[in-house]
């Protein structure tokens, strides 16, 4: 089955970028992924699963990126969320439901093992029908 990717990324004290992502059963970073149901677009499956999943309020995020990316051999299409203004109060608490589900920030620095296994394609993938 097709699967979409996304992340969120917040910027820490600094101004540095941080991306929400989870570990696999190899100990590996990955990114939050999801089954493309037909029945909704690739970008409402992704806010889907953020909602459900991870109880993100997503009128909060701004959708920042939109890449087809190539991640261990596969096609997807990745999305790039950013929090708008949000208060640390509220960081806080989501960073506790995020790590509830096995989800937590790190900087790019931390996910070279992951962005080495992305490759990132110039030309969109459009989802077939039937």
């Amino acid at each position: 089955m097709q699967k979409i990717a996304g992340t969120i990324m917040v910027f820490d004290g600094l101004g540095a970028p941080e991306f929400l992502v989870t570990k696999d059963h190899e100990d590996q970073f990955k990114l939050l992924l999801t089954d493309f149901d037909e029945q909704k677009t690739p970008l409402a499956n992704i806010l889907e699963v953020l909602k459900t999943k991870l109880k993100v309020d997503v009128s909060d995020l701004r959708l920042s990126e939109l890449s087809n990316v190539e991640v261990d051999q596969k096609k997807l299409s990745l999305f790039i969320f950013e929090w708008g203004k949000i208060s640390t109060k509220t960081m806080d608490h989501y960073a506790k439901v995020f790590q509830t589900q096995g989800y937590q920030f790190k900087a790019p620095r931390e996910l070279h093992g992951l962005l080495k296994r992305i490759d990132i394609r110039g030309v969109p993938y459009f989802n077939k029908k039937g």
